[in-house]
């Protein structure tokens, strides 16, 4: 991804000065992830429950507290694009972490009809992009909570190409917006 797209997508999540800015990453995804956790320390919450086993910590989802122009946030935008990293959140400032570390746990477990329970990958683009619009309005009113909106790449047709999308829910509708090309 080249820096007019980095600024693209910078100034569209951090232009709001009454909001902060989440992702919410695939381990499994991405390289090295633990590892820029520990050097970058940004504010992060693993999302599944008591991960102990080190090789489930690095295929793990996380929640990641974004601060503009730090050095995590740079890296993540930089990086991220063209792959299915996962997806950005923007909450009201002051949503207290907890809670969006509830919200964001909530739904990494879900029931199937058997009883049995699997592990929802929502925070894949590649599933979010399929899920937002298959929703009806309960369910969308559960996965936005306290989210005002998601961000999450969507790829083209042609694998060269990818676009972002900015779901949001208003007035018991899902609207979704094309934010930028990217390459």
């Amino acid at each position: 991804m080249d820096k007019k797209e980095t600024e693209t997508l910078r100034r569209h999540l951090f232009g709001e000065t009454d909001s902060s800015v989440y992702a919410v990453l695939d381990g499994a995804a991405i390289p090295d992830l633990l590892e820029m956790f520990e050097e970058c320390e940004p504010v992060r919450v693993c999302l599944l429950r008591e991960v102990e086993n080190p090789e489930l910590a690095e295929t793990a989802p996380y929640l990641v507290q974004l601060e503009v122009d730090t050095p995590f946030a740079e890296w993540l935008l930089a990086e991220s694009l063209g792959r299915p990293w996962g997806i950005f959140a923007i909450v009201p400032e002051g949503t207290p972490f907890i809670d969006l570390r509830k919200h964001f746990r909530d739904m990494v477990r879900v029931s199937l009809p058997e009883g049995d329970t699997a592990l929802f990958r929502y925070y894949d683009p590649r599933v979010c992009n399929v899920f937002l619009p298959s929703c009806d309005q309960e369910q969308l009113q559960v996965f936005f909570g306290p989210v005002r909106r998601y961000v999450a790449e969507n790829k083209a047709a042609s694998e060269d190409s990818s676009e972002l999308i900015e779901y949001s829910f208003e007035k018991g509708e899902l609207r979704k917006m094309s934010v930028a090309q990217a390459t």
